[in-house]
Formats: structure tokens, sequence, C-alpha cells
């Protein structure tokens, strides 16, 4: 195991108040996975001059909602960032923009946001006859397996409405 200097050029720093641990700072260096931003390090240390950092405070953190948030954030913020060429992502909305490029990790972090995305998509595709699952994957760049699980969540939270949701028979 090596040890490093904490990274004071990360991309993001974010001072994080612990109600039983005090203030901590969190350095997150993002880099290009697949077309989106991942994190390649991460360093966490005690804005307090005698704090220390325990796994304790660590579990207690939230990092996949401050990951999020910071990619989210981040992403919005330099979008030159995303490729060499960032004239090619000006067409979008900042909607589509933030869901092209910092959707959620996986599927336990989805919100109600992610949910009402997805079933706006498979609203879209049903009305277009075209097949469900892969228009949700290929326009948020997932896995149809994970298209198929969100599909199953934005059906249970009742954003796909009951008529549209089912295959329909075929007649003999």
């Amino acid at each position: 195991m090596s040890y490093n200097q904490t990274p004071r050029d990360a991309d993001v720093v974010l001072d994080v108040e612990s109600p039983n641990h005090g203030r901590l700072r969190v350095f997150l260096d993002f880099k290009m996975v697949r077309g989106r931003f991942e994190v390649g390090a991460i360093a966490i240390e005690s804005a307090e001059t005698d704090g220390f950092v325990t796994p304790v405070v660590i579990r207690n953190l939230g990092l996949a909602e401050l990951i999020r948030n910071a990619r989210t954030e981040f992403t919005t913020q330099h979008p030159e960032k995303l490729s060499g060429d960032s004239s090619s992502q000006t067409d979008l909305s900042p909607e589509d923009f933030i869901h092209q490029w910092s959707g959620p990790d996986s599927t336990r972090d989805l919100t109600r946001e992610d949910l009402l995305l997805v079933a706006s998509l498979y609203s879209d595709a049903y009305r277009l006859a075209k097949p469900v699952q892969r228009y949700v994957a290929e326009s948020l760049g997932i896995a149809v397996s994970t298209a198929a699980r969100r599909i199953s969540l934005a059906r249970k939270a009742g954003f796909i409405d009951p008529e549209i949701n089912r295959k329909p028979r075929k007649e003999n």
C-alpha cells in the first residue's frame, strides 16, 4: 500500500459537514471512461486541526450522493472536457446534457426525476411502436437489462401508464 499527498489540484473539492465528526474535505479527480466522467481518485481529510478520519466517518459520508452531485456539477461546468470537440455538445438542453453525461451510478441510486425520464422515454417508444427496453437503453446509454430494471421501477412507482405497460397479446 502506498500513501500519497492529498491532491490540492483535484477537479472538485467538497467541504462537508459531518454531524458527529466535524468538517471534512473531499477531493475528487475525474477521468473519462466510456464517454462518462468517473472518479479516478478520491481523498478525504479532516478540515479540523485536531480532526481525523475513521472508517465510520467514511461510511457515513454518503459518498455515492456526493460523487453523483459533484459529477453533475463538474460536467455542467466543464463541457469542453467531455471530448476534444465541445461544439457537438452545445445543441443539447441542460436536462439532456446532464442525463447524457452524468446519469445515476446504479439502479439503486435513481431519483424521482430519473424514473420520470425513464417513463417518458418508455411512452415515446410505445407511441413510436419501437422496442421499449432497447429504446430506453439506447437513449440513456445503458444496457438493455439495466433499462428493464429501471422500467420496472418506474412502473412500480406509478410513472408508467397502466394502459401501456404491457405488450398486447396476439390474437389467434
